[in-house]
């Protein structure tokens, strides 16, 4: 299988590729760095535009192989240079052309370092990829150390779409940890007032409640023969 690594021709910032080497390390899969120039006509069109395409794809191209050669190490990674009407487009293309399992993308650039932030193209990619998609924070450091655990953020309604199942699954093939985590939110305390103890604890004991159900009807459904 194969982890695409999407970069775009103004962008090749060292976060993506980190985020992969990561996954490559703890999965055993190949890397293909790929830069996507988007190009509003087709080829051969207008020589002008062929001629300002060309320059961009070749000037991302060295900079990316700048960006693998820091990384590559013992990893198996290759790069290319992808032509088409959008970055999220041509990384479905690249993902179809290679049988790609997942794709590690960059936070946009207004994010604050070690924090995710969507921009337009990767809010478009995450609704509507059609294998995981993997955002690594903004300044995304390099390392190592294959991952050691997955975390699921886990809502109660989440488990209708397979979320649960599809994450221990995950974290089976990768052999790491899966860690459940659900998250709530105390009301604001109006006016200065405030709110009972045992108030406060209904919504975290329901959802602890939610996510020992899960977990062991998760264990039941893996000990049937």
């Amino acid at each position: 299988m194969t982890i695409i690594a999407g970069f775009s021709s103004s962008r090749q910032g060292s976060a993506p590729l980190n985020l992969a080497a990561q996954l490559a390390r703890t999965t055993g899969e190949k890397i293909i760095a790929a830069v996507v120039v988007e190009r509003a006509l087709p080829a051969g069109v207008d020589p002008i535009e062929d001629e300002y395409r060309g320059f961009l794809a070749s000037r991302a191209g060295a900079s990316l192989e700048r960006v693998v050669d820091q990384v590559r190490g013992d990893l198996d990674i290759s790069t290319t240079v992808h032509h088409s009407s959008s970055i999220s487009q041509g990384l479905m293309e690249l993902v179809g052309q290679h049988g790609a399992d997942v794709v590690v993308v960059g936070s946009s650039s207004s994010g604050l370092l070690g924090r995710i932030a969507l921009g337009s193209v990767t809010a478009r990619l995450v609704h509507t990829s059609k294998v995981p998609v993997a955002l690594a924070p903004r300044g995304y450091p390099a390392s190592p150390v294959p991952l050691q655990r997955l975390t699921v953020a886990y809502g109660g309604a989440a488990d209708a779409v397979g979320l649960i199942a599809t994450s221990a699954e995950l974290a089976k093939q990768w052999k790491v940890q899966l860690r459940i985590a659900s998250f709530t939110v105390p009301p604001l305390t109006m006016f200065g007032g405030s709110i009972e103890r045992s108030t406060k604890r209904r919504p975290y004991e329901s959802s602890s409640r939610k996510v020992e159900t899960t977990k062991r009807r998760r264990r039941c459904t893996a000990r049937r023969p």
